[in-house]
Parts: C-alpha cells; sequence; structure tokens
C-alpha cells in the first residue's frame, strides 16, 4: 500500500457531512484518476493517467515538486504476507514492494533480479518512552540509567542484523531530520553500561520496585 504523508482536500458539502456518516464520491485533480470501475476492495485498486493534468515546472522530489506521469495505469495490489509480495516479485507479476521484512532483505541482495533501494533515508525510530509522571522515571537520573542500560547496537543487531540497515542514536528527535542534534549529550556513551545504570537508579532512589513495560501489538 502506498504510505505517506498526505493533505486530502474535500468539497464543501462532504466536508460539512456528520462525522459519523462516510464520504462515497471520489474526486481529485491530481495526476492520477481513480478507476472505480476496477476497484476490488481488499484486493487490488486501479489508478488512471489523468490526461488533463497539468503538474508544477520544476523537477520532482519525492513527494514535493512536478507530478510528471509516466505510464498509463497503476495498479495497487493489497498483497499482505511480504514472503507472497516477494514470490509475486520473483514471477514478475508486481513491479516492486514497499518495506521489504527485515529477514528478506539478505534473500532480495542475492537475487541478481533484484534491486532493494533505501528511499526513506531517515528510516523508522524505535522509542523506548518513560512515564516521567510515575516513579521511578520521574527523576531525570532514571532516565539517564535507561539509556546506560540499553546497548541501542546490541538489540539492532537482533532486530535487524545488518548494519548496513540501521544506527543507533542519541537526539530525542530521530535521524535524519532538520531537528536531529546531539546537543546535551556528552554525558552519554554509546554501548550500554549496566554498572554505570545501577549507580544512576541508585542515585534516582530506586529500590528494585517493578516496573510495568506496555508494548501494544
Amino acid at each position: 500500500t502506498p504510505i505517506g504523508p498526505c493533505l486530502f482536500i474535500m468539497r464543501e458539502k462532504d466536508a460539512n457531512l456528520p462525522a459519523s456518516e462516510q464520504v462515497t464520491t471520489n474526486i481529485g485533480s491530481g495526476p492520477f484518476k481513480f478507476n472505480e470501475a476496477l476497484a476490488r476492495p481488499g484486493a487490488s485498486f486501479t489508478y488512471d493517467c489523468n490526461e488533463k493534468y497539468v503538474p508544477r515546472k520544476e523537477p520532482s522530489d519525492g513527494l514535493a515538486g512536478g507530478k510528471v506521469v509516466k505510464v498509463d495505469r497503476v495498479v495497487w495490489e493489497n498483497i499482505r504476507d511480504k514472503q507472497t509480495a516477494l514470490a509475486a516479485l520473483q514471477a514478475g507479476e508486481i513491479d516492486y514492494f514497499e518495506e521489504p521484512s527485515v529477514d528478506l532483505l539478505s534473500v532480495i541482495e542475492s537475487d541478481p533480479g533484484l534491486v532493494l533501494e533505501v528511499l526513506n533515508k531517515s528510516g523508522y525510530d524505535m522509542y523506548l518512552r518513560m512515564n516521567c509522571l510515575q516513579k521511578p522515571f520521574d527523576n531525570v537520573k532514571a532516565r539517564q540509567a535507561m539509556l546506560y542500560l540499553i546497548d541501542q547496537e546490541a538489540f539492532m543487531r537482533a532486530a535487524i542484523g545488518n548494519p548496513e540497515y540501521f544506527k543507533t542514536v542519541t537526539s530525542w528527535f530521530g535521524n535524519g531530520t532538520p531537528y536531529t542534534n546531539d546537543e546535551n549529550t556528552g554525558w552519554f556513551k554509546k554501548g550500554g553500561d549496566p554498572e554505570k545504570a545501577k549507580q544512576l537508579f541508585k542515585e534516582a532512589g530506586y529500590s528494585g520496585e517493578k516496573v510495568v513495560i506496555l508494548q501494544p501489538t
């Protein structure tokens, strides 16, 4: 499925509908037109080139710039299982798919007929967020202790494997954004230090109380 930040402009009469009422009319003025006749909800959606669309004059740049259409039709196939999507790609049934699972990266790299390309240079940031209103994490030293307790690189090697596809980060704003910075992190050394974590937890007044970890799936 295509993903990305979108601003959906609605007609006034659609925008004024009650929140409980579904908008059923497909409209748009972009480079593609939704082909309702070929729609197969849950299976695929088809978009045809909008011959009346006039792109902006500047060159394309990701989600910005001129949207120049070079194909007559795009079919988005809904293939939920990544292994099935890879099999379809290898069989020539589809042209590409997004976000292959980690275990498939080496398979794709070893196939001379396929190309694995990183388009999202910022990647996806993983967070362990502490409840700063509850003990022990209402104390800044307990929060700092967590940084020492967790070896980011070890976690990522276990989760991702190939270091080409991950990197550690100390910036609260993640990697690859205009806000990314390592200001005020000189006290922190990457790699994990359990003894330092114990010291900071002790200074924070933590004495072994249970901590609840929530992992939504």
